[in-house]
């Protein structure tokens, strides 16, 4: 590889700081697959796959994401723009137009390492970094100062004495992350076992019965970090929990495929008779769900940041969001929001659905996502209503 991690930084440098989806501080999903896959999800719907063994499931790989390993030489940049079905995977140099919700990703070899490959992913102002253990070399002074501070250590390990070893101790602890995920690669079960056992004991290492991490901008609140030991698949959702949700997804979908239709001049309309314009009902619609559950998610993990979209209640109150929006990216950004909330929904899993969830005003969650479904169909005939008044634009 010819690529310099200082140059490498120089590129990072000309990510903008907004994001068109929300401010910094968007949550973004690490999560662990098998074969020591790992995925990072953003609130844009954008999926990068970290495959450290050459075994990523095709379930993994679709439109939205891309599959990187540690023999690539990546220095790139997975983005979208609104308004485009077309997912970008372009070389990043200092010509590059990069959106606002991309998700960049530098390859390169850690200073003075005698081998291996670390993997940067930087989105959403969160700075990740996958890591083998024998890319970290025994002076951690200089390697940890060429790579700078992390939110998220992802490191490949099955041996708990590896990284017990006095460099890997002083390189994480350099790099001072709020979390580090150890991601093993095991043929036998009882091995993995042991070794969580190990993890559990040896650095007080969180044992998740999920595979997903919320992690976001400024979201450290303490020293130190907290070692996570996630599983390799999702935790099955409990019956009536997955029922409720099934429903309000459904809804949201029907809803999505009458806004998506929409030219966005039909979406900016403005009725003649006094009542909000079609765009209205879809941020309305889309910030309600988002606002209510990213309240019960940070209420459960700090990391996850409750998230207010919502535009004013008033026709004469309101302002666009995105005026230039179609209206089917209107309906992915509602597609969006109903990922988010299945993306972290195994926050909600201990929870008696017929009793109020934390950080929620709704006298019960079974209340809440009843209400989420009948909400999207509620709004959506009343926009389907404005088709047929005499001032509804044809294109």
């Amino acid at each position: 590889m010819t690529v310099s991690f200082r140059f490498c930084l120089a590129i990072l440098s000309l990510i903008p700081a907004a994001h068109a989806f929300a401010d910094s501080g968007d949550p973004v999903a690490v999560r662990r697959w098998a074969g020591a896959t790992i995925s990072l999800e953003t609130m844009w719907d954008l999926n990068l796959v970290i495959d450290t063994t050459g075994e990523a499931s095709d379930k993994l790989k679709n439109s939205a994401s891309k599959v990187v390993s540690f023999s690539d030489e990546v220095q790139h940049v997975l983005h979208r723009k609104p308004n485009s079905s077309e997912v970008l995977w372009e070389r990043l140099t200092t010509a590059t137009k990069v959106e606002p919700n991309a998700v960049t990703v530098t390859s390169f070899k850690i200073k003075d390492a005698a081998a291996g490959w670390a993997i940067q992913v930087a989105v959403d102002d969160v700075s990740v970094l996958c890591v083998d253990l024998n890319s970290i070399p025994k002076d951690t002074t200089k390697a940890a100062g060429s790579v700078g501070k992390q939110d998220v250590v992802i490191v490949n390990a099955n041996d708990v004495a590896n990284l017990n070893q006095p460099q890997v101790k002083q390189f994480l602890e350099a790099l001072s992350p709020q979390s580090i995920v150890a991601n093993p690669n095991f043929d036998a079960g009882e091995t993995a076992d042991d070794f969580k056992a190990a993890m559990k004991a040896e650095f007080a290492a969180v044992e998740s019965a999920h595979n997903t991490l919320a992690i976001a901008a400024g979201s450290k609140k303490t020293d130190g970090y907290q070692f996570f030991s996630l599983a390799d698949k999702p935790e099955a959702m409990p019956t009536e929990l997955a029922d409720l949700f099934l429903r309000m997804e459904s809804s949201c979908a029907q809803s999505q495929k009458v806004f998506a239709k929409l030219s966005t001049s039909q979406m900016n309309w403005k009725p003649s008779n006094g009542t909000h314009t079609p765009r209205w009902n879809t941020e309305h619609m889309m910030g309600r769900q988002l606002l209510f559950f990213s309240q019960i998610y940070k209420a459960l993990d700090p990391a996850i940041p409750a998230l207010n979209l919502n535009p004013k209640q008033m026709p004469a109150d309101y302002k666009y969001a995105h005026q230039d929006w179609t209206g089917a990216e209107e309906a992915l950004q509602m597609e969006r929001v109903s990922k988010f909330t299945r993306r972290f929904a195994y926050l909600m899993h201990d929870l008696d659905v017929n009793r109020r969830a934390p950080g929620s005003r709704w006298p019960t969650l079974k209340a809440l996502l009843l209400q989420m479904e009948n909400h999207y169909s509620e709004h959506t005939a009343n926009t389907v209503k404005k088709f047929d008044l005499e001032d509804w634009p044809k294109q």
